[in-house]
Parts: C-alpha cells; structure tokens; sequence
C-alpha cells in the first residue's frame, strides 16, 4: 500500500508540472543548501528511483518539489486558520 500511495502522490505532483521541477534544480544552485537524511523501505525507494526515471528526473528534484507544495499548502491553511480565527473573534 506504501508503494501505491506513494506513486499516486508523485504521479500527482509531477503530472502537469515538470517545468516547474527543472525550476526548482536552478533555484537551489543560486541558495544556501542543507541536506535532510531520509530513511524509507527498500520497495519504496526502489518504487520511488523508477519513477524519477520514466520522468527523466532525479530523486532529489521530486522531493524538493513535494516539499515545496507540501510547505506551501501548509502556510495557506495556516493563513485559513487564522482568517477563521478572526471572524469568530467577531
């Protein structure tokens, strides 16, 4: 089931928006990079490197770009949040 939704999730994200992940390859090389270690299951990262590969795309480009949308979504329910926050305050 890992592997399913983790395809489905990547699938997703890189549908309409391969553009946006040879966007994301430039941006880093002009900032300050960290690494972050991550520790998945074989089958999933052996799901995951095939992917990258049918999608001409490296492992590292499809994580940058779900971590950007995932911190994006993030901010924007925060800023829901705190819109509701507001009118119930009213």
């Amino acid at each position: 089931m890992e592997n399913q939704s983790l395809s489905a999730e990547i699938s997703k994200l890189t549908g309409a928006e391969t553009s946006a992940l040879s966007h994301t390859n430039v941006s880093l090389s002009k900032r300050a990079v960290k690494r972050i270690s991550l520790q998945v299951t074989s089958s999933m990262h052996k799901r995951f490197r095939e992917i990258a590969l049918e999608r001409e795309e490296t492992m590292n480009s499809l994580i940058v770009f779900a971590l950007k949308r995932y911190l994006k979504e993030i901010d924007e329910l925060e800023a829901r949040n705190e819109k509701l926050r507001i009118r119930l305050k009213r």
